[in-house]
């Protein structure tokens, strides 16, 4: 049987031309995850194992029309190993007591926003009925790095964003507050945290950030 394609993140920098001009093959989505999962778990002697895509193209274009994207989130990864494979990040993700890392979410593909646009200003029982949940700091940094590498920019790096994430809590106090510098530094505050640095300042909360299981079609 056909390989299919070989997909090479060089320096995990360069994404080749074949699946920037093919972004919703399912074939080249998978294998480029899994060469992403292969070389940052090189950088902590870990070996993790990602899924096919269970969706068409169709599905993957109609999600890009609303501004997602498909990830992979192995079970096994914390994010104590993500501060280790991008110390880019520096270790303030491992510091928050309430960071949130979610269960149901773990070891999957999940649909999660793709830019800094267009983010849920609420997050209702409709919106979490229709499998929306709030998004962990765990899939947020894995987000990050994704799109850093698809598009040269991490989640809220330009301008005065700051996204709010919420895992699968139901409690406002557990939300934190979170966004990437140009240079990859992730900061994150809570709540109390946010408040204290009153209304001098110059960044904003842009809205909620999601995540959504991806169901094969025999469970859609």
């Amino acid at each position: 049987m056909s390989k299919g394609p070989e997909i090479l993140v060089t320096g995990g920098e360069d994404i080749p031309e074949e699946y920037k001009n093919n972004p919703n093959s399912p074939e080249l989505l998978t294998q480029f995850m899994r060469v992403f999962w292969q070389e940052a778990g090189q950088r902590i002697g870990k070996c993790y194992v990602v899924d096919e895509f269970p969706l068409t193209a169709e599905d993957l274009g109609e999600r890009q029309k609303e501004d997602r994207m498909a990830i992979f989130v192995p079970h096994d990864v914390t994010r104590h190993d993500l501060v280790e494979m991008f110390p880019k990040m520096g270790s303030l993700a491992t510091q928050q007591s309430l960071s949130i890392d979610n269960k149901a979410g773990a070891g999957c593909w999940l649909w999660i926003e793709s830019s800094d646009y267009n983010l849920r200003k609420y997050l209702n029982s409709e919106e979490i009925s229709k499998g929306f949940l709030g998004q962990s700091l765990r899939t947020y940094i894995i987000g990050g790095q994704i799109r850093k590498l698809l598009t040269r920019r991490y989640f809220d790096q330009a301008g005065s964003d700051v996204s709010r994430l919420t895992g699968h809590s139901p409690w406002e106090f557990r939300t934190l507050l979170a966004k990437f510098s140009y240079d990859g530094h992730l900061s994150v505050w809570s709540l109390s945290e946010w408040s204290c640095r009153g209304a001098s300042s110059d960044l904003e909360i842009s809205g909620y950030r999601t995540e959504q299981l991806v169901k094969p079609p025999s469970v859609a």
